[in-house]
């Protein structure tokens, strides 16, 4: 595994700029080399997510201008401090509203919408039992 991905479960439901800047430096204690992403749902979570050096930077379930804010709080932070995470949009994002995802200046897009919507297929591989003779 090359990526840590630090999600809700492992931060609490009410996350904490001190509980952030553990699990990250946790993170990076326990696997060394690893890049360590964090999961974001709002923007107070992104300022703890910089404050704590994430290296990737997944914003969850957000609007485009929501999206779009936290773009620009992490490039006014990447100004004060020569360092920018990767940032991804995810959770809900249609080919409807791919554009927009993509005008707020993300370097990547999740979408589950070609796994969604393609059909379940039931494969089986029945093989004839082998007759093999006896020594």
């Amino acid at each position: 595994m090359d990526h840590e991905i630090i999600g809700p479960s492992r931060t609490a439901a009410t996350r904490s700029r001190r509980v952030t800047v553990e699990v990250v430096k946790s993170s990076r204690s326990r696997w060394p080399g690893r890049t360590v992403h964090v999961e974001c749902e709002t923007l107070d979570q992104v300022h703890q997510s910089l404050e704590a050096g994430a290296d990737a930077l997944l914003l969850d379930n957000m609007t485009p201008a929501q999206v779009s804010a936290c773009v620009d709080e992490v490039r006014a932070h990447a100004a004060r401090h020569g360092v920018r995470p990767l940032v991804e949009a995810s959770g809900g994002i249609t080919l409807a509203v791919v554009a927009e995802y993509a005008a707020t200046g993300v370097e990547c897009i999740s979408s589950g919408v070609l796994t969604n919507a393609a059909p379940a297929l039931d494969v089986d591989l029945d093989l004839p039992k082998a007759e093999i003779p006896c020594c």
